[in-house]
């Protein structure tokens, strides 16, 4: 459990520093809530990408994962943080990743913490590959 916690503290300090420059030509990117999805290890993961209208796309963007909790998802990540607010403030994009559960189920999604915590950790799920390809795969898209 305590390297699942480093691991996020991390990583979200990571993307807080990390700042996306753009090229010349600008993004074609909607606004709003995009939700996505990637394959890692054989394993479809799906997301929440958060675009404010308010972002410069000439500027250098920062990139924040928000990570739900036990048993919640992106979605809820969405509500009870209400960081897509604070992203429409300070003008930076912001990624809500889903975590996993049995095939075909979108509920009680976890993170494999190495010791804990249920389906993904008794499937040996590969969060920590799955966010560094998430994060190289938007940056790539940005």
């Amino acid at each position: 459990m305590k390297r699942l916690f480093m691991f996020l503290i991390l990583l979200a300090l990571f993307n807080l520093a990390c700042r996306f420059s753009t090229s010349n030509s600008l993004p074609s990117l909607s606004t709003g809530e995009i939700v996505r999805t990637l394959t890692h290890d054989g394993r479809e993961r799906s997301y929440i990408l958060y675009v404010p209208s308010s972002l410069d796309w000439s500027q250098p963007l920062p990139l924040v994962f928000v990570f739900h909790g036990g048993s919640g998802n992106a979605k809820s990540a969405i509500h009870m943080t209400r960081f897509n607010q604070v992203a429409d403030q300070n003008r930076f994009l912001v990624i809500y990743p889903n975590g996993t559960d049995r095939p075909g189920s979108d509920t009680l999604l976890t993170w494999n913490g190495g010791d804990c915590c249920a389906y993904a950790q008794e499937n040996k799920v590969g969060d920590v590959g799955t966010h560094a390809k998430l994060m190289a795969w938007e940056s790539d898209m940005i």
